[in-house]
């Protein structure tokens, strides 16, 4: 996977870079962020204007109800403030390198293929 800033990804407005930096800050205050991926349209290149923006949230806290609903709390602010449409995905990154565990296993050979690490 190609490691770039979120200035650096040319598909991205910035006021969705913007977006991305408020993520990871946000996130950062709350879990042990090990790494934020850019996949779906956004990161292949063939979005519209009204495409979403797909983030992997890899995570070394455990994937649970509890901490998914903070992490749905943080995007709907960030969505708000930015009128952005960031749409998060958390996952457990010791779920994320195991094979069977964890992330959809054909969502996570999508991110593996065409996924963007933004640096963090």
């Amino acid at each position: 996977m190609n490691k770039l800033t979120a200035e650096q990804i040319s598909t991205l407005t910035d006021v969705e870079q913007k977006s991305i930096h408020k993520l990871k800050e946000r996130v950062s205050e709350i879990f042990h962020l090990q790494s934020l991926i850019l996949f779906g349209s956004k990161a292949r290149g063939d979005f519209e204007d009204s495409s979403d923006v797909d983030v992997l949230v890899l995570v070394e806290e455990e994937k649970d109800w509890h901490n998914q609903e903070k992490l749905s709390d943080i995007t709907f602010e960030i969505n708000m403030k930015y009128d952005t449409q960031l749409t998060c995905i958390l996952e457990n990154c010791r779920n994320w390198e195991t094979e069977d565990e964890g992330i959809w296993l054909p969502l996570k050979d999508n991110i593996s293929r065409e996924g963007i690490v933004i640096e963090i």
